[in-house]
């Protein structure tokens, strides 16, 4: 049970529980008799977020918008902009769109409605916002007590501070430990994947993360490297860190996330052929047979291509004074309104199906 208090009940109140519960109550209220719209691909949403669609009683659609890396409780306020789709026959009719921010005044959302499509802009997006649209006449927008919950939203979960991390340098003291961890997604079978630390390689990665201890020797620009050998397997990398700590037992952090440099390595093989005439044995002799491995050769590439096989894949890692968290790091990698830098992927093999969403275009 959630309140914030039980008069005949010995159970301790969850105050911060009830207050959020409350803050959500204004974006629950619309979804009382609501019915989920069951049509494929009949919604969706830029950026890192889960989107649904249901109607009501009234004949509207409730369109609930939920951010996958801003979250409320921890002090979130950072906005974003976000553009909804709904993909239905009858969804050129809409007219009107409101927008209930969580813990904000409502507001009008710009629509924009053709042929079986209306597409719904929400300027200030945050941790979660409720899209109720319409046709016909568009009902007046109504506040509230959405001004107390402002005041139980600031008091409850403060506006944390956004401030990025400061820039560090490498450790002058020597290094007497170290140890790498790396998050991730795979995708299709798992690795395994061989993992380099300055070239030098420090273990194999068998799932989505791992931790392998590391003898540094050159600390100015450490990069990590994933080498994928076996045909269909993918890794999305989301974040690295590199933990180190001195003699004087200071310790420093060198970090990789979404968004920084990312390099990688593209195998072009060679095949020579032979000729043949059909007296001959279908199968090349045994010399010309290994000559593809003796002239297999890797050539750099600016950036990963669909549909092509990527051998290598290296992290540059940026000494900071704040470690990244591997759980925020890998919901900003999943991020679809991300450049191409931030859904890097290693793999093997060539790719069955080249259209795949996390494939830079």
């Amino acid at each position: 049970m959630i309140a914030h208090r039980f008069p005949i009940s010995q159970q301790p109140p969850a105050e911060a529980a009830a207050d959020l519960q409350e803050l959500f109550t204004p974006l629950f209220k619309v979804l009382a008799g609501r019915r989920q719209v069951l049509r494929p691909h009949c919604v969706a949403a830029t950026g890192a977020n889960d989107v649904n669609l249901f109607t009501d009683p009234q004949g509207r659609y409730l369109v609930p918008v939920t951010s996958r890396i801003r979250f409320l409780s921890r002090g979130d306020r950072e906005v974003t902009a976000v553009e909804v789709t709904i993909s239905l026959p009858e969804a050129s009719a809409l007219t009107w769109a409101h927008a209930m921010p969580l813990g904000d005044k409502p507001y009008r959302a710009e629509i924009w409605s053709r042929a079986g499509q209306a597409r719904l802009t929400l300027p200030r997006h945050s941790a979660a916002t409720m899209l109720v649209v319409g046709s016909g006449p568009e009902p007046a927008l109504e506040d509230g007590d959405i001004a107390r919950l402002a005041v139980v939203r600031d008091a409850r979960f403060p506006r944390r501070s956004n401030t990025a991390p400061t820039a560090a340098s490498a450790p002058a003291g020597a290094v007497t430990k170290a140890r790498l961890h790396l998050a991730g997604t795979n995708l299709n079978h798992p690795g395994p994947f061989r993992v380099l630390v300055d070239g030098v390689s420090v273990g194999t990665l068998e799932g989505s993360y791992g931790s392998f201890p590391r003898t540094v020797e050159h600390l100015a620009k450490p990069e990590v490297t994933l080498l994928a050998a076996d045909e269909g397997a993918w890794y999305l990398p989301d974040c690295a860190q590199l933990f180190v700590e001195t003699a004087e037992r200071t310790t420093a952090t060198a970090v990789w996330e979404p968004g920084d440099e990312v390099r990688s390595s593209l195998p072009s093989p060679s095949l020579p052929l032979h000729s043949s005439t059909p007296s001959q044995s279908s199968h090349p002799p045994q010399e010309a047979a290994a000559a593809p491995q003796a002239t297999a050769v890797s050539q750099p590439a600016a950036e990963p291509r669909a549909g092509r096989a990527l051998s290598a894949l290296v992290l540059p890692l940026r000494w900071s004074r704040k470690p990244v968290l591997p759980t925020t790091a890998a919901w900003k990698g999943m991020d679809g309104a991300l450049p191409g830098p931030h859904r890097s992927l290693v793999r093997a093999g060539r790719s069955r199906s080249p259209a795949h969403p996390l494939l830079p275009p």
